[in-house]
């Protein structure tokens, strides 16, 4: 490690010698002695003056030594008139005179070195000082590359710890609300736009605590190139993490488990991005909904939405419908050891790319991540989900997700068993390695674009423990339903809506004793109604309504619904081409249109899938389950909430279109 302890105080003394030698060398008199023609002095002399200069610096031994090696070329110490070399006092007057020039001219001349080196010794010592402080203050932003390698300070022995010089923590744009505020947040001022594209402007920072630095930079997705950014949400959560750290008090992983939290704080609370402009309106964003405790200096455990195991590590993140805007940081990384829960449903913030998606596929002990109804945005479902082998539960619905399904998706998760894709715009078959996911119990794919058929039903075997299967609303879905559906035999709720499916119900469909709940109207069904579905004895809701079926309904069905009163709902188009009785206390409950129009056919409990998972942690995401659907219920009943549904996705997928020209442009 270079030391700057001697030169420095070398630099000191060299400047006072040089100060005291200008002020001789100054030309205003006779006050430079060494100039005026002095009698001549004892070689003792002459060497203490020598010895007196050194070690003063360059000055001293440039100027001096050059008039001590003058001076023995002239005689001092002989009279006129005496011989010497051969010349005779007859010629002394002539060869007197001559030496008296030679010496006027010799001290001419070494006076004006003297005075030029005396010009140049006073710019040495001012730039010497001037330097010396421009040295201090550029050591004042320098950042450490590596730890033990930091300069040390004037007067510091080497290896001393030196006290960090660092600037007063920058308040965020919006601060956090207090610990006690646990419900909705006043509306700050708007921060200012971001985009993925957009980078900060440079402002340096001053260096941080080199030690925290260099443990975290190198830790960190950009090795910490985003710290030197005053304005960056990385800086600000260094900052935070400054003031709030105490040394030996956190192990490793929770320091960097405060510094991702703290990233995740600064970089979506009320930060306006394209996306929200788009879904919100410009200026109109605010703070999270919720946030206890968050950046404070209180345990990261006891933060609203964050759950620790017993070592104190983060487990679960549940920020859902919190109202995060910005951009959700890649910097959730640093929890890859411990986290197996991300829950970020519905919520305001914008990641669009690669850069943005692939982070997720380091989370690799994730089992439950939902994403559904944020700006998560690629082209088609990231591939780097399709890492997450641990993965139990994965909602991406109503995301930004347009584009073709890729193998790799399904290809490394064995251990699904909830997969929910609807609402986004595939346009592309489901890929062959959908049968891969053997435990795949509930699937939901509506409004999605799908093309293709069904012909993922047609091997039960590839997933035993399918319980619920809603495809619905992808008129590009075509073909028969295949007879081999019927060897699902533990589903329970089937739901095959405003498909383009055309041909007979297989009356194998009457083995799924399991079944409760069928769902088949909107297509191009045509035929008779099998009398085989009155087999299903558990059977609560048939609707057939939509379709080119004709004859009458099924006498064993109309038992089963008003001898065994079991069956709740039933439909079909009863006004002109099912014969089916709809009066009250007959057959069907309600007829063609009507059971579109008729709002208290709603029920309240459409999903099976999650009323059968309340259970721990389930229960939360099974109340969005069931909220979700019900939802998605009114809009098939709705023509008119349909209808909006269908332009919100228009114009989300136009608002795609248009970000990703933009940034192929830049």
């Amino acid at each position: 490690m270079p030391t700057f302890h001697d030169e420095h105080s070398l630099d000191d003394s060299m400047m006072d010698s040089d100060i005291s030698f200008i002020s001789e060398a100054t030309p205003h008199g006779t006050e430079l002695s060494m100039v005026s023609v002095a009698p001549p002095v004892s070689p003792t002399a002459n060497r203490n003056s020598r010895d007196n200069g050194r070690g003063h610096g360059d000055a001293g031994n440039v100027v001096r030594p050059a008039a001590d090696k003058a001076l023995p070329e002239v005689d001092m110490g002989h009279d006129e008139g005496t011989e010497k070399d051969g010349v005779t006092k007859d010629s002394s007057s002539v060869s007197s005179s001559s030496k008296v020039r030679q010496r006027k001219c010799f001290w001419i001349l070494v006076t004006g070195t003297i005075i030029l080196i005396a010009i140049v010794a006073a710019m040495l010592v001012f730039l010497v000082a001037s330097g010396g402080s421009g040295s201090g203050s550029q050591s004042a932003v320098e950042v450490p590359s590596e730890p033990g390698n930091e300069p040390t300070e004037p007067g510091t022995s080497p290896g001393a710890p030196t006290e960090p010089t660092n600037p007063s923590p920058e308040e965020p744009t919006n601060p956090a609300p207090s610990p006690s505020d646990t419900s909705t947040t006043p509306a700050p001022t708007p921060s200012p736009v971001t985009t993925a594209t957009d980078p900060p402007n440079f402002v340096p920072t001053q260096a941080p605590s080199a030690e925290l630095f260099s443990f975290l930079a190198p830790k960190l997705p950009d090795g910490g190139f985003s710290l030197q950014f005053t304005d960056s949400y990385q800086s600000k959560a260094f900052e935070w993490l400054e003031a709030n750290h105490v040394a030996g008090d956190h192990t490793a992983a929770r320091v960097l488990q405060r510094f991702a939290l703290a990233s995740i704080y600064y970089a979506t609370y009320s930060v306006e991005t394209p996306y929200t402009i788009q879904e919100i309106g410009q200026g109109l964003i605010f703070g999270w909904i919720r946030t206890d405790n968050w950046v404070q200096a209180q345990d990261e455990c006891t933060w609203y939405g964050i759950t620790c195991n017993d070592e104190g590590l983060v487990e679960e993140i549940d920020l859902s419908k919190n109202f995060l805007t910005g951009q959700f940081p890649p910097e959730v990384v640093l929890l890859k050891d411990s986290l197996v829960r991300l829950d970020l449903f519905r919520n305001n913030f914008y990641n669009p790319g690669e850069k943005w998606n692939s982070f997720i596929g380091d989370l690799t002990l994730l089992q439950d991540l939902s994403i559904g109804q944020t700006g998560f945005e690629y082209d088609g479902i990231p591939p780097f989900i399709g890492q997450l082998s641990n993965l139990v539960d994965l909602d991406v619905s109503y995301a930004l997700f347009f584009g073709a399904l890729k193998p790799e998706i399904f290809d490394n998760l064995p251990n699904l068993e909830y997969l929910y894709i609807g609402g986004n715009s595939f346009n592309t078959p489901l890929p062959s390695t959908f049968s891969s996911l053997s435990k795949l119990k509930y699937f939901y794919a509506e409004f999605t674009d799908l093309t293709g058929d069904l012909s993922f039903f047609k091997n039960p075997d590839k997933h035993p423990d399918f319980y619920e299967a809603w495809i619905d609303q992808n008129p590009e879905v075509t073909g028969q339903i295949p007879p081999e559906l019927a060897g699902h035999s533990k589903m329970a709720s089937l739901s095959l809506t405003d498909l383009d499916l055309f041909g007979q119900i297989p009356t194998q469909l009457g083995d799924m004793v399991e079944l409760k709940q069928l769902w088949l109207f909107g297509n191009r069904l045509s035929g008779n109604i099998p009398s085989e579905l009155a087999k299903i004895e558990g059977l609560v809701r048939l609707e057939l309504q939509g379709n080119e079926m004709t004859g009458p309904m099924p006498f064993e069905i109309c038992t089963t619904k008003f001898l065994k009163d079991k069956m709740e709902i039933l439909g079909a188009d009863c006004k002109d081409k099912i014969d089916c009785p709809s009066q009250e206390g007959e057959c069907c409950t309600c007829c063609g249109d009507d059971c579109s129009s008729d709002k208290e056919q709603l029920p309240g409990n459409r999903r099976l899938g999650a009323a059968t998972r309340v259970k721990g942690r389930e229960e939360s995401r099974s109340r969005r389950r069931l909220e979700r659907r019900d939802m998605l219920e009114q809009q098939f009943k709705d023509p008119e909430l349909l209808k909006k549904a269908v332009q919100n996705k228009k114009r989300r997928l136009a608002f795609v279109v248009r970000q990703r020209e933009l940034r192929r442009k830049s």
